[in-house]
């Protein structure tokens, strides 16, 4: 086989608890601090939508009594540790069941993918088949690393090993191995972790985390806090509610958090039960984007000036990946086009450090969609080939990790073996994205038979994909691609997205839980013609990215701390209604107008008048008033308490309506200032249809 071109991985697994520890000094320096299997969390709801993807799939209609078979998912082995010691600790090795991950988790000659990305499985190893029998009989892993790959003394690191299957209840055996001799033995047990935190959020300046604790099944909230293994309790606030099992905590530590070091947080609840998760420090604000840009030739900087201009009239600021355009690129590697992008603060995803120049990026991509490439992997058994590009995309996550520490990685995920994908990947980098491109399936479920149309008459698959993709990355956050594009193919054309449409989506996206946002893509060809086409249709799109980057982005200091939350909820007829809770003075609701219908010609509304939302009050909410973030800006909205709920009467719903219910009472001013500061001039082109070009 040939060796890759990247340098292995390493690492391993969790679940529960420390066997025992080894003899030398370096194993008695590192400390376990928890170690839990983590089963991945279904979403039936969504069954029918997978199963419409798949080849000879059925039409609801014509089989409206067709139970879906739902999908066999599997799991996560995390094991968390502390350097106790006084030099640096490496792990060389995992051993599962005394069979080493570094020699199973075997790389081909395949590449399959760019970036020297080699496939790896179980099923390349030259290991006895005996033993690859065994690994399987144990969820047979498909990738594995210890992160950080090396940690200094009082660092904190996770051994992760993903499993196809879930692990046996019988559990496994995890060794450690350690740079230098000795190791670890951890036992994994093969029941799953009950109490998971599902979100870690920092501020800005890494002042405070916000994390979000969930029990399965029952309701109330952890007695103690720690990180890296030290109680810190005093330094938190809990939000307390004895009929609610996510509890939201608030943690300001003595000192602010190092940026970009991995921590360890420990939620423990009085009858021992614990959760567990480890995130990187990254400060986090609100970052909206796009894909592309306005074509043109290399020699021809002004379209470059120009497009950064119109980025930042319409409220964006984000650049993801791919330009586009020989015009756009040379001017983002000149030191002019530089300077533009620092000034309107947008900031770029790039895939290597330094890459035209960029010194400040938002996140290196690791590669757009592999699992389109585990599609194309040979010599694998049937259904066995999603993965095999993970392990090299882990250790491609490591190497720049430590070129450069202090800028998280980015992975995006297509459609190939869904839902699967999403579990597989969603732990691999710091930011995962995935891209629930709704026309196209629309578009599909015109010319694959009209009995799936009504799985996609409205756009719930956005909150599906966006929903798995979320419980997949937990705790770290996730990002959202969004269409938009109309399709003008050698195989035909399909209309763009309506500026409903595209609102709707933006709206179930951000109610699953997504913290940032961009769109697929501006340049105007084929067979994707994008945002920079000069169509009526077009334009209409492009100002509603626009309208709706006004929005989010003046909601962003509660979205980027914000995790979904199922607190009772009463509405009126024809609306759909979630919350999320933001730390614990603040949540937002998001009302989303669910009289419509979507087809090849475009979208049906109805507006829903004289609407309201009842919102039972979590018991840690003191005070509550509200108030709502529109492109507009913010403004007020009749509100009444009543005992322990709040009404809100929200008159007419044309689309969506974004409501923050809060108990901060200077927080209705901030908005109103970051609004009026970042936005109300651009919004009142964008209205006016000044936008400059």
């Amino acid at each position: 086989m040939t060796k890759p071109l990247l340098s292995r991985g390493l690492v391993a697994l969790a679940a529960v608890a420390l066997m025992c520890a080894g003899t030398t000094a370096a194993n008695a320096a590192v400390e376990v601090l928890a170690a839990q299997y983590r089963a991945d969390v279904a979403y039936p709801e969504a069954d029918a939508l997978w199963a419409s993807m798949s080849a000879g799939a059925l039409d609801p209609v014509l089989h409206p009594d067709r139970q879906f078979s739902r999908p066999v998912l599997g799991g996560g082995i995390h094991v968390y540790l502390r350097n106790g010691g006084q030099s640096q600790v490496r792990i060389e090795d995992a051993l599962l069941d005394g069979i080493s991950l570094k020699q199973a988790i075997a790389y081909s000659d395949q590449r399959k993918f760019k970036k020297q990305v080699y496939a790896a499985s179980i099923y390349f190893s030259s290991l006895p088949q005996d033993q690859i029998a065994k690994l399987a009989g144990l969820g047979e892993p498909i990738w594995w690393r210890a992160q950080p790959a090396q940690a200094a003394p009082s660092q904190t690191m996770e051994v992760t090993v993903r499993l196809r299957r879930h692990l046996p209840e019988s559990g496994a055996r995890l060794t450690l191995k350690l740079e230098g001799g000795g190791q670890v033995e951890v036992a994994v047990p093969g029941t799953h972790a009950t109490a998971r935190i599902t979100d870690i959020a920092f501020s800005e300046d890494l002042a405070c985390a916000w994390l979000y604790v969930q029990r399965d099944g029952k309701a109330g909230s952890p007695g103690r806090i720690l990180l890296d293994g030290q109680d810190v309790t005093a330094s938190c606030d809990i939000g307390h509610d004895a009929e609610l099992q996510t509890t939201p905590v608030v943690f300001r530590p003595v000192r602010k958090l190092e940026h970009a070091r991995l921590y360890c947080f420990q939620a423990v609840f009085d009858d021992g039960t614990m959760a567990a998760a480890a995130r990187r420090a990254f400060s986090q604000d609100m970052r909206y984007g796009v894909w592309g840009a306005r074509p043109g030739s290399a020699t021809d900087l002004d379209t470059g000036r120009s497009f950064v201009q119109e980025m930042a009239s319409l409220n964006l600021n984000l650049h993801m990946v791919s330009v586009g355009s020989a015009a756009v690129q040379e001017y983002f590697k000149s030191d002019a086009g530089r300077g533009a992008l620092a000034d309107a603060d947008i900031r770029r995803v790039i895939e290597t450090p330094g890459k035209q120049g960029t010194t400040n990026p938002y996140a290196y991509y690791l590669a757009d969609e592999p699992d389109t490439g585990d599609y194309r992997v040979e010599n694998v058994p049937a259904g066995k080939q999603v993965g095999c590009l993970a392990q090299g995309l882990a250790e491609r996550a490591r190497d720049l990790c430590a070129l450069d520490p202090r800028t998280p990685s980015m992975l995006n995920l297509d459609l190939t073996f869904t839902p699967h994908n999403w579990y597989v990947y969603g732990q691999v980098p710091d930011i995962f994205a995935a891209d629930p491109y709704y026309q196209p399936r629309l578009r599909q479920a015109y010319e694959g038979g009209p009995g799936r149309l009504p799985l996609y008459a409205k756009a719930g698959f956005v909150y599906a994909e966006s929903r798995i993709c979320k419980l997949a990355c937990a705790p770290n956050p996730l990002h959202i691609i969004l269409y938009a594009n109309s399709y003008d193919g050698d195989d035909g054309q399909f209309r763009g997205p309506t500026p409903e449409e595209k609102r709707i989506e933006l709206y179930y996206a951000l109610a699953a839980g997504a913290k940032g946002f961009s769109y697929w893509w501006y340049v105007p060809g084929r067979p994707a013609r994008g945002l920079g086409a000069e169509d009526e249709a077009t334009r209409k799109l492009r100002r509603e990215v626009g309208l709706m980057a006004a929005e989010m982005r003046t909601a962003g200091p509660l979205i980027t701390r914000s995790a979904p939350v199922d607190v009772p909820i009463t509405h009126a007829p024809r609306l759909w209604v979630r919350a999320l809770a933001c730390g614990l003075d603040s949540m937002l609701v998001v009302v989303v107008n669910d009289d419509y219908v979507n087809d090849r010609q475009g979208t049906v509304i109805r507006p829903v008048e004289k609407s309201s939302v009842t919102l039972t009050l979590p018991s840690w909410m003191k005070n509550p008033k509200a108030f709502e973030v529109s492109a507009d800006g913010v403004k007020d909205v009749a509100a009444s308490v009543q005992s322990e709920a709040i009404k809100l009467d929200l008159g007419t719903v044309e689309v969506t309506r974004l409501i923050v219910v809060t108990g901060d009472p200077a927080l209705r001013e901030r908005l109103a200032r970051i609004y009026a500061d970042g936005f109300a001039e651009n919004v009142r082109k964008l209205q006016t249809q000044e936008q400059p070009r």
